[in-house]
Parts: structure tokens; sequence; C-alpha cells
């Protein structure tokens, strides 16, 4: 058997096709590093405080607190209802901020910071038994909350 011996262009490329071919070079560094950049700065916004007593005690049908999802050992989850229509969720260190709005017991979500789903609508039926807060899907426009949120009971936290 018989190698071929590995060969080179016999004429180098033109210059203007050099040309283009560092200036795309160039613009696919400066995209790349940009997108780099974007995903390890960090907020301008203040990043909530632990909720407070006021916030968590406070008078609204769906029970304020602290709450924990377990159900996927591997992305133990923790959301904070707050007043105000506010909430927080923390999935692995990376923290989720958001709002949220009632009607009966429907509840509507809208994420304002840190995901993909970004101004995505999402509602479910809530209930609460004292313990543990669920979540019934009913639309949602955002894939990832449909798996998470109705994935198990929320516990409430002391």
């Amino acid at each position: 058997m018989r190698f071929q011996p590995i060969t080179f262009l016999k004429f180098p490329p033109s210059p203007h096709r050099l040309q283009l071919l560092i200036r795309t070079s160039a613009r696919l560094l400066a995209v790349t590093l940009a997108l780099i950049a974007a995903s390890c700065s960090t907020s301008t916004q203040p990043t909530p405080s632990s909720p407070s007593t006021t916030d968590t005690q406070a008078a609204s049908p769906l029970p304020l607190g602290i709450y924990t999802n377990d159900t996927l050992p591997s992305r133990s989850m923790t959301l904070t209802m707050l007043d105000g229509g506010r909430y927080t969720l923390k999935v692995r260190g990376l923290l989720f901020q958001g709002t949220w709005t009632l009607a009966q017991h429907e509840a509507t979500f809208n994420l304002t910071e840190g995901g993909i789903c970004i101004d995505k609508l999402g509602t479910y039926e809530w209930a609460f038994d004292g313990q543990s807060l669920t979540f019934t899907l009913v639309q949602d426009d955002c894939l990832t909350r449909t798996v998470d949120w109705p994935s198990g009971p929320w516990i409430i936290q002391p």
C-alpha cells in the first residue's frame, strides 16, 4: 500500500480573499468575545435580599414564603414568593427574578431577569395544603418552566 503525501494549494489565495478571510475572522472573534463577556457580566440591578418578615407574612391568597423543590435531585430549586407580586427562583446557584399575578386559583408568572424565557407568560393552577405548594400547568410559553414548576411539591421552609 502506498501513501499519498499531503499536498497544499499550489496557488496561494488572492489578496482579496485573504482580506475577506481576515475581516470575517475578526468579526466572528468580536461577536464571540461579546457573547462571552455578556454571559459573564454581573447585573447592574440590585440582587433581591432575603425576604423580610413583612414580605413573607403579608396577606395574599397565594402563601408567600420560601419553598424548595427537591423532586429532581440534580436540580434542587428554591422559590421565594414575595409580596408585591415578585418572586425569585434559584436553580443550581443561578438566580432568576420575575413577577406574578393572581386570578382566583390561577397564578400567571412572568420572568423578568436571568433566563431565556424573559417576558414569556406561564399560567398555572395552584394549591396549598399548609405544607406544600403545587402547580398544575394551564398554559405556558416557556418550555423550561413547564418542566420545573409542576415537577413536584414545593415545600414551605420555616
